[in-house]
């Protein structure tokens, strides 16, 4: 029996081989025609990928590289501003409208002052100018000059 067995199975493994060789060989040209096919598709399509996908990571490159300019260009500015911080504007013409002014009213005094007309003065309204000589002996009015000097 155990004979029986083992040349039934010995023939069942000879036809598995053989089979199996049969499908490997099927198997390996369908391999080989398929790779062939995309070796094909590759050659044909990969330049044409290759070119789309150069000009589209130009495009994002140089779009990168325009918002890094303008990210930098902004942080600059942000960073200048901190340091040096603009000035207050300067509103020029309220101090041209306060020289006015000024001018305007220096103008009204002067023309107030020279658009009087000479004053007369009368000879009564002078002062008498005072001597410069010193008084010897003051005497008062009624007194005679020996009173006026005391009794010495």
């Amino acid at each position: 029996m155990s004979r029986s067995i083992g040349t039934t199975t010995h023939e069942a493994l000879g036809r598995a081989r053989e089979q199996a060789g049969e499908a490997l060989s099927t198997l390996g040209g369908a391999a080989e025609e398929i790779a062939r096919e995309v070796a094909e598709r590759i050659e044909k399509d990969v330049p044409v990928l290759a070119e789309r996908t150069a000009d589209k990571a130009k495009g994002l490159l140089d779009e990168s590289g325009t918002l890094l300019d303008h990210a930098v260009t902004a942080v600059r500015k942000d960073l200048a501003r901190r340091i040096d911080p603009e000035p207050m504007p300067v509103a020029w013409w309220r101090w041209m409208a306060a020289g006015g002014l000024v001018a305007a009213v220096l103008a009204g005094i002067v023309y107030v002052v020279l658009s009087r007309g000479p004053q007369e003065v009368s000879v009564n309204d002078v002062a008498e100018p005072p001597s410069t000589i010193p008084p010897t002996d003051v005497v008062a009015p009624g007194a005679d000059a020996v009173s006026a000097r005391g009794n010495r």
